[in-house]
């Protein structure tokens, strides 16, 4: 008898005690929850809703307030059924231990959205993220590509000096200040300077970039790349007097490098997906390093066409923009129908009293097994600002503030000129 409850006890203790400690963790930690709540709570004439069981995961991220779904919620208590299986019959033999019913998925929502590459950061075990299909990143790499090969091919065909079309779309101070080309802030994010910073920023964009894409959205991904560039270009052009040319190519890196990271800040990721943001998150050192670098050398005598003062205000802005709507906002499941938090309650309470005591006493002894990661359905995530107009709020308002400092700064530096 001793050598068998030390057999079980040994095998269930370290899956109970880690489901325990997901489900009994502490509330959420961040500000953002007010905005959730907000999200979250029902309109005039709705009627409210029960509260119910949560694990801490949901406890991070909020509750969905739909109560319309396609299919039925999973709870976390299903996440117990398929982790573990039970042995109710007194029998201890673990090879008569018979598997729970496996839950699975016949549609295609699970499966990863086309342009889902493999060098991506893993994704959760436990919730299935909605993303899209990237597209506008690997775009952009062309646009990048086109820029720098028309060059390269103008100049050896002697039709140009290799820098025609790059100093038609990079900021230069003269075309902005004295020549009305207002639109050289936001063209500037397709230009780069010299191969070696261009190989970093186009493969940046077709691995993390076109990860960050499908994440974020599309639109939102094409509207921080672009602005945070702008805002870049202009912070150097107005505070570094040295240099009269920038780039904007590795400024918008930065800066959707800034919207992720307010994305996994905000929605508690690296509680439910600590591998995705760890892979992600290497990929964002390594290629910011490698830009960094690169900024830190003179380029044009004490210019430096690309700037670390335009990745800090990229990197700033972009986490900004995620931040007050840019990003995804989730929540994790329809709760508080009486049903789900009495299957929830029930399960907690029937786990709690199958595991094992010392001496035997006050339980039964079960076996536990993992069941294969492969057969099991994920919690669904929402995004409770998909339709509200926070996303589009953040895009006007970001570009039009863009637009309003360029302005400011072109009157600054006219009046300037004509005092000197």
């Amino acid at each position: 008898a001793m050598a068998t409850l030390a057999s079980c006890h040994a095998t269930a203790r370290p899956r109970v005690l880690a489901l325990a400690r997901r489900f009994s963790r502490a509330a959420p930690r961040r500000g953002v929850l007010s905005r959730r709540v907000a999200a979250t709570t029902p309109e005039d004439g709705e009627t409210p809703r029960k509260e119910g069981t949560l694990s801490a995961l949901d406890a991070i991220l909020g509750k969905q307030t739909e109560e319309d779904t396609d299919t039925a919620p999973r709870t976390p208590s299903d996440m117990i059924e398929d982790y573990l299986t039970i042995d109710e019959t007194g029998d201890h033999d673990t090879s008569k231990a018979t598997a729970a019913p496996v839950s699975t998925s016949v549609d295609g929502d699970d499966q990863p959205p086309i342009g889902w590459q493999p060098w991506f950061s893993p994704q959760s075990p436990v919730y299935e993220v909605p993303c899209s299909a990237p597209s506008a990143a690997y775009l952009l790499a062309l646009a990048h590509l086109l820029v720098f090969f028309t060059d390269y091919y103008a100049y050896k065909a002697g039709v140009g000096n290799g820098g025609d079309l790059f100093l038609k779309l990079a900021l230069v101070d003269d075309a902005l200040i004295t020549g009305n080309q207002w639109l050289r802030p936001w063209s500037a994010c397709v230009t780069d300077y010299g191969f070696v910073e261009f190989l970093v920023a186009t493969t940046a964009l077709v691995t993390i970039g076109a990860e960050i894409e499908a994440l974020l959205g599309t639109a939102m991904f094409v509207v921080i790349y672009v602005c945070t560039s702008a805002v870049g270009v202009l912070s150097v052009c107005a505070f570094d007097a040295n240099t009269n040319l920038s780039v904007g190519g590795s400024d918008a890196i930065f800066g959707v490098f800034g919207a992720v990271a307010a994305y996994s800040a905000i929605n508690a990721e690296p509680e439910w997906n600590p591998n995705g943001v760890a892979y992600r998150a290497l990929q964002m050192l390594a290629f910011g390093t490698g830009l960094a670098w690169i900024a830190g050398l003179p380029t044009l005598g004490n210019e430096h066409v690309v700037s670390n003062m335009g990745h800090s205000v990229s990197f700033s802005v972009g986490v900004a923009m995620a931040y007050f709507g840019g990003a995804p906002l989730f929540v994790s499941r329809p709760d508080g129908d009486e049903e789900t938090e009495r299957k929830t309650t029930e399960t907690a309470a029937r786990v709690a009293s199958l595991r094992p005591h010392p001496g035997g006493k006050g339980g039964k002894e079960i076996e536990l097994k993992p069941k294969s990661n492969s057969t099991q359905t994920k919690l669904r995530l929402t995004d409770v600002l998909a339709d509200k107009p926070d996303k589009t709020y953040v895009g006007l308002g970001v570009a039009s503030a863009v637009l309003a400092l360029e302005s400011v700064l072109v009157l600054v530096k006219r009046i300037a000129m004509e005092t000197q």
